[in-house]
């Protein structure tokens, strides 16, 4: 019963992936390709579907294909712990958001006030002449530092642990929450510290990390030079599965821009503009 439940979910699973395809900038691509191999193909009718195949399969499209199936399976992932139970997901959590409003409702009035005094604008359009300065140092802006010491933080710290130390569950009685011992009052799960390191086995200290062991004394350049040749290999592979696993132990600046484009699936177009893969 439960093979043909799951067996049932993975179909309609793999409809809506086709329907997300087809209606995606990606499937008119995909046409087009065809099209150009179509027009292209010197061979009879009888293998034009092959040749169609061999062409898409040379021009990278499988990479392509294979990346955008894999971003699907990533949104379709159920990210809760398999202890929740459904009486916990039913929790009502009024209090959260009531709370989360008003604290965004600080945080952008302070950002308002700030950019008032500073004459700055939240959100303009890029003139032309700035697009194509963009545009020619593009690679470069990863590692560009400004200036920003006009800008001043939106909120402090103890102004977000003050909101925090606010929030109390109104299910809970004064009893309960005698058995916390942090400021924070919520009923919220803490991993142990043998569970943070099965679930994040790259933050182990006998593997480098890229902005701590860069900078130490000893083999510092080495490590980094291994790291930007690793990173050029992963970088050329366009494999986001790949490229998520390299990112785990830190990206070196000079590869930021390629890899993060290649994350979370964008391809530059236009300084201003961008599309999905």
């Amino acid at each position: 019963m439960a093979n043909q439940e799951t067996s049932e979910d993975m179909d309609t699973f793999a409809m809506k992936l086709i329907k997300n395809l087809q209606t995606s900038p990606l499937y008119s691509e995909l046409k087009f390709t065809a099209k150009e191999i179509t027009c292209n193909s010197i061979t009879d009718q009888s293998h034009l579907k092959q040749q169609i195949y061999d062409g898409l399969a040379k021009s990278g499209w499988t990479r392509k294909l294979h990346n955008e199936i894999f971003r699907q399976l990533l949104q379709r992932v159920d990210v809760r712990s398999k202890d929740v139970t459904s009486e916990h997901i039913k929790e009502p959590l009024a209090y959260i958001r009531r709370a989360q409003s008003s604290w965004e409702k600080r945080i952008l009035k302070s950002l308002n006030s700030m950019c008032t005094e500073l004459s700055v604008p939240l959100a303009r359009k890029r003139p032309i002449p700035e697009q194509k300065e963009i545009r020619g140092a593009w690679n470069e802006l990863s590692v560009e530092e400004p200036d920003l010491s006009a800008f001043r933080p939106v909120y402090g710290p103890k102004d977000f642990l003050d909101m925090l130390t606010l929030l109390k569950n109104p299910n809970l009685s004064t009893d309960q929450m005698t058995n916390f011992w942090s400021l924070l009052q919520l009923p919220i799960p803490v991993k142990s510290l043998t569970q943070l390191r099965k679930d994040f086995p790259e933050l182990n200290p006998r593997w480098s990390q890229v902005g701590v062991d860069d900078n130490a004394d000893g083999h510092s350049e080495l490590f980094d030079a291994r790291r930007v040749r690793l990173g050029q290999r992963v970088v050329a592979a366009d494999n986001i599965a790949l490229t998520q696993q390299y990112a785990r132990r830190g990206i070196p600046p000079s590869l930021r821009a390629e890899m993060w484009l290649q994350i979370v699936g964008l391809r530059i177009t236009d300084a201003s503009t961008f599309m999905l893969k």
